[in-house]
């Protein structure tokens, strides 16, 4: 089961809105619309926490597909020279210290070097284009 069905399921098993959850996650409304929509998953890891304890579930079953293995984040950036120390610094950020489990930097570190190899072989890049209020990929 994807991360935006887990969650989606999650708040109608609690009888939740959207608005409820933003607000207890501190996300804007459209934020965590596109987590339910658009399949997006937070950058923060500190969200999954959150998640996780407002809901009563692990991360690890918020992140795992029913294959013990993370979605492919759809929110990748197309790194430029102007933009990738930001995107070094927010990749470093999810390995230092915080909250996240072994587990889960394994499965972090899995997913990027899927990316990585993925379009390294592919040779296509991945932009970001804005369709249906959600992200997609072109090749």
């Amino acid at each position: 089961m994807k991360f935006s069905e887990k969650l989606l399921n999650l708040r109608h098993g609690y009888g939740k809105t959207q608005t409820d959850i933003a607000n207890a996650l501190g996300v804007t409304l459209r934020t965590y619309q596109n987590y339910e929509k658009c399949g997006l998953f937070p950058r923060n890891p500190n969200i999954y926490k959150k998640l996780s304890q407002y809901f009563h579930v692990t991360v690890d079953y918020l992140i795992a597909d029913g294959k013990e293995d993370i979605e492919t984040p759809a929110a990748v950036k197309t790194i430029t020279r102007s933009n990738r120390h930001e995107i070094v610094s927010e990749v470093g950020a999810l390995f230092a210290g915080g909250d996240l489990s072994d587990l889960d930097k394994d499965k972090i570190m899995k997913v990027i070097s899927d990316l990585y190899w993925k379009a390294k072989l592919s040779k296509k890049r991945v932009t970001q284009s804005v369709h249906n209020d959600c992200i997609d990929f072109e090749d």
